[in-house]
């Protein structure tokens, strides 16, 4: 995609995502407050990260590198499964590290137990986005078809490699890698990764989807001894597990349609043993306990199918009161879907590319996330409506199915819900296939943010990963893409100023001020800026979101928190971070590096520094209603003009 393009479409989005919240701007300002509210914008400092920080931070495991990379399909390349040194490899290739998440998370005692997932930015790339063109840059590399697992799993799935699982002791500062061997676990070489992990009663269990089962690998949490294996046809994926009032939970996708929600009836002895408590209409992927229920979050059965077979929408999922013991087989029918996707996305076929994100009990309601894997939705429109013939059309339909991530809370689901959206916009584009034009219309609730914009003012933040509370205050996590986007683009090409202010009757001065407002805030949605994944802080139930990290915790590479865990020892994170060609020291010079590449382990404790929060939506208000006008008038009202290319 041309850099004119990207530029174009950062502006758009960015004056998008702005125009939905003239409804919710200050109400009572006039002209005559513009100037004075213009200058104190305009003499915002730059958002940095030291001016969040609040927690300590400990790096406790880093990825090494796997593999010496001579580049895409060198027969050359020779992968290393438990890793090399940085000075391993022989002149003419580099480090490489393939295991890029921390996929599953669990902690028993002073032990934290993970499992990898290897290239999942490559997979992804494959298996949902239907991209298999290998490709390299400073960052990483993805080799499809030029891979030697290619002829074993297809090109889509070429650059997979065989997890790795770990166990990290906080006391003794000590990594240990568990991985069994492939004789006495050979269906970790047929699973994509590890992608959950619990742990109760002794056992600690890992996870993930295969070729065609769930695949279960079973320790002993006090010996460390590896249990046993276990395969799971009836199941296609697995994503979190759940400790309620003393019984183990976890969430499937159904190998055909819909999911099920499992709990554990095993032991240290037989641990693969499993009851149907739950049944879904999709593919069960987040958990939490909520006065005295789960809820699930659920992953759709399809896309760009409206009203076809599998035509699921994600879903926010209730399970029936839980009595002693725990949920059983009789309650498997009587779980109710409380909130679903379209009851927010006006676009039915976006709405069917949503995913169910983390959920919290906090602060007596229930906190929940969207996903959206970048540009899945445009893909979706594509499949649904064909790819449009003109550049205009094309543009038009990136931009239209771009989402960022909305936050909700509610409470009394089981009698009348009170559903709040915190962060998310109250006007979507929708598209209408009979006219073949886009619209703005309002969110199917009608809701207004009570907080801020999608992605909490990020655009980028696409996936609302990880939920977790720590010293009685939520932690929210969340994957950034805009380091796949512009980590290794010339992105000091700066953002325009598209219009003349004059159109809307300010005068030269007030054009002045707003021209330089407008630089001073677009500064804010450059892409350096954003670069890494967000860690953001609700202190309590009454006031925004507080960023604790807006670049990666201190990698801008790492691009999501996709695991976490709090308890009474810490804030504990597994990082997402697939630049698998910045396996060395010398990647903080490449592209907008700064930090290495691959899976890491951190831990965060308090250190009291500052407490500032970022901007609400009521001060950024009248900003927002200049800029809603801007977009409204000259983008968005049947535009015919070439700024769309």
């Amino acid at each position: 995609m041309a850099l004119s393009t990207i530029s174009t479409m950062k502006t758009y989005i960015f004056g998008l995502i702005l125009m939905g919240f003239s409804l919710s701007g200050s109400a009572s300002a006039t002209m005559s407050d513009i100037p004075d509210y213009i200058q104190s914008l305009v003499d915002l400092s730059m958002l940095v990260e030291e001016d969040f920080q609040v927690l300590e931070r400990e790096l406790f495991a880093q990825a090494p590198p796997d593999e010496c990379f001579y580049g895409v399909g060198d027969a050359r390349n020779e992968y290393h499964p438990a890793g090399i040194s940085c000075d391993d490899c022989p002149s003419g290739s580099q480090p490489k590290v393939n295991q890029a998440y921390v996929w599953g998370l669990a902690k028993t005692g002073d032990d934290i137990w993970f499992g990898t997932g290897p290239n999942v930015h490559c997979l992804v790339i494959g298996g949902y986005l239907m991209a298999d063109i290998p490709t390299s840059n400073e960052s990483y590399a993805c080799e499809f078809g030029d891979s030697p697992y290619a002829d074993l799993l297809g090109d889509a799935l070429g650059d997979f490699r065989p997890a790795r699982i770990y166990k990290y002791n906080i006391t003794n500062k000590e990594l240990e890698d568990i991985t069994p061997s492939a004789m006495t676990a050979p269906l970790l070489a047929q699973s994509l990764g590890i992608r959950s992990a619990g742990a109760h009663d002794g056992v600690v269990f890992f996870a993930g989807p295969g070729l065609s089962a769930v695949n279960m690998f079973a320790f002993d949490s006090e010996t460390g001894a590896f249990l046993g294996q276990q395969s799971f046809p009836e199941y296609a994926n697995i994503r979190k597990w759940l400790v309620h009032e003393d019984v183990l939970y976890t969430a499937v996708g159904n190998a055909g349609a819909g999911g099920s929600v499992l709990k554990w009836t095993g032991s240290k002895s037989d641990p693969f043993q499993f009851e149907v408590v739950g049944e879904l209409d999709g593919q069960g992927a987040e958990l939490e306990s909520h006065d005295g229920r789960i809820f699930v979050t659920t992953w759709p059965g399809s896309i760009g199918n409206i009203g076809g077979v599998g035509a699921t929408f994600a879903s926010l999922f209730m399970s029936p009161a839980i009595g002693a013991g725990g949920l059983s087989s009789a309650d498997k029918a009587d779980w109710q879907k409380v909130w679903t996707t379209t009851d927010y996305e006006p676009d039915p076929v976006v709405a069917l590319t949503y995913g169910g994100g983390a959920l919290a009990s906090f602060d007596g309601q229930l906190y929940w996330g969207t996903m959206h894997v970048p540009f899945l939705s445009t893909v979706a429109h594509f499949t649904a409506y064909g790819v449009p013939s003109t550049p205009d059309s094309l543009v038009r339909a990136i931009l239209g199915t771009f989402r960022s991530i909305s936050i909700f809370r509610g409470d009394n689901f089981d009698t009348t819900p009170e559903i709040e959206l915190l962060y998310g916009s109250p006007l979507y584009p929708a598209y209408d296939p009979m006219s073949a034009e886009w619209s703005i219309v309002p969110n199917n609730s009608n809701l207004n943010p009570t907080y801020g914009p999608p992605g909490f003012g990020n655009p980028f933040n696409n996936y609302t990963w990880t939920m977790d509370t720590y010293e009685d205050k939520l932690y929210v996590g969340t994957m950034d893409f805009s380091y796949l986007l512009f980590g290794n683009l010339d992105i000091e090409v700066p953002m325009t100023f598209p219009f003349d202010c004059s159109m809307l009757g300010m005068d030269t001065d007030q054009c002045e001020m707003f021209e330089k407002a407008y630089n001073s805030i677009s500064s804010l949605f450059d892409p350096a800026n954003y670069l890494g994944a967000d860690l953001m802080r609700f202190d309590n139930g009454s006031s925004p979101a507080i960023p604790e990290s807006i670049r990666g915790v201190g990698n801008n590479a790492s691009y999501g928190i996709r695991t976490m865990i709090g308890d009474e020892d810490g804030l504990f994170l597994g990082m997402a971070n697939p630049m698998n060609l910045l396996a060395c020291e010398d990647s903080e010079l490449k592209a907008l590096n700064n930090g290495p590449g691959g899976w890491s382990l951190m831990g965060l404790g308090v250190a009291n520094q500052n407490n500032e929060p970022i901007p609400t939506l009521s001060e950024w208000g009248l900003m927002i209603l200049l800029l809603s006008l801007m977009i409204t008038s000259i983008v968005l009202i049947r535009s015919r003009s070439r700024r769309f290319v």
